[in-house]
C-alpha cells in the first residue's frame, strides 16, 4: 500500500466517524458533495482553479463570442425583425457543442 493509499484509508476513516450521522441519512448527497469539494480544492490540470464561478464567467464569455459571430455573419438581421433574429440565432447556436 502506498502513502496516497493510507492517508486516504484515514481521511475516509477520520469522516466516518465524524460524519456518520449524515452519510447514514443521505450516503449518495454526502459523496457527492465530498467529491465536490475535494474537486474545488483539486484541481484537474494546471491552469484555472475549477470553482462553479469561473466556470460560468468562461462560458458566458464563449457565448457573448457567438453571439458576436452571428452578428458579424448576419449583419442585416436587424433589419428583418427580432423573432426571425431569434429563430435564426437559435438555429446557429443549437448546432454548437455544448461543453457541459
Amino acid at each position: 500500500m502506498g502513502e496516497l493509499d493510507i492517508t486516504v484509508s484515514r481521511f475516509v476513516a477520520n469522516l466516518q466517524t465524524e460524519f456518520a450521522s449524515e452519510i447514514e441519512a443521505d450516503p449518495r448527497g454526502f459523496k457527492q458533495r465530498l467529491l465536490e469539494l475535494l474537486k474545488s480544492a483539486l484541481p484537474l490540470k494546471h491552469g484555472r482553479p475549477l470553482h462553479k464561478n469561473i466556470t460560468h464567467a468562461a462560458e458566458m464569455r464563449t457565448w457573448q463570442k457567438v453571439a458576436t459571430n452571428i452578428r458579424l455573419l448576419h449583419p442585416n438581421n436587424a433589419f428583418r425583425g427580432l423573432a426571425s433574429s431569434r429563430r435564426k440565432s437559435f438555429a446557429m447556436r443549437s448546432q454548437i457543442p455544448c461543453p457541459l
